[in-house]
């Protein structure tokens, strides 16, 4: 440690022999760069990653009758992501409309939950109200009127149906914030 912290000092052009201010400067200078090393080594490797890989709340239409599941990050590696599969944090636009794969059943029957970001609370999408697994095509996309995928294609729930606070007001309202 001594010899590290010669080198650093003879950089700052601190001489040898100087007074243990100096040295105590250096030192501290030091640990603020080995801490900021680990943290961003920490935050790269495999920090937190409550974005993407939390846990992901589906409405199951297999089930009798059609009800709330929790699926942890890791029981979707174990599925094999093919075609029309994804996993959470996966989703694009328009893909809420597609049935998902189980990882539990091996089966689609999955229908992904929003999250409100007001109360926290999970709720099934009104698009869903009244669909089975019947409404959806051999692809798992829901098929709107006359078979067309397209019309199911609306502006997307508006409210809460849990504390009833409208949900685009709340993202404009937080923006304005910034």
């Amino acid at each position: 440690m001594a010899g590290i912290l010669e080198s650093i000092g003879e950089k700052l052009g601190l001489r040898s022999g100087g007074d243990k201010m100096q040295y105590l400067l250096v030192a501290a200078l030091a640990l603020v760069i080995i801490i900021a090393i680990v943290v961003i080594i920490t935050n790269v490797m495999g920090g937190d990653k409550k974005g993407i890989m939390r846990d992901q709340h589906y409405w199951d239409l297999g089930l009798e009758p059609p009800s709330e599941i929790v699926i942890k990050p890791e029981d979707f590696k174990k599925i094999q992501m093919g075609p029309g599969m994804m996993g959470p944090g996966m989703m694009g636009p328009g893909m809420g409309m597609s049935l998902m794969m189980n990882p539990h059943t091996g089966e689609r029957t999955l229908v992904r939950m929003n999250l409100c970001p007001s109360c926290k609370e999970w709720y099934v999408p009104d698009m869903y109200d009244g669909v089975t697994l019947d409404d959806f095509d051999e692809n798992g996309m829901l098929m709107g009127e006359e078979g067309d995928p397209m019309m199911m294609m609306g502006g997307g729930q508006k409210t809460c149906p849990k504390c009833g606070i409208d949900i685009i007001q709340f993202y404009r309202d937080k923006r304005k914030k910034k």
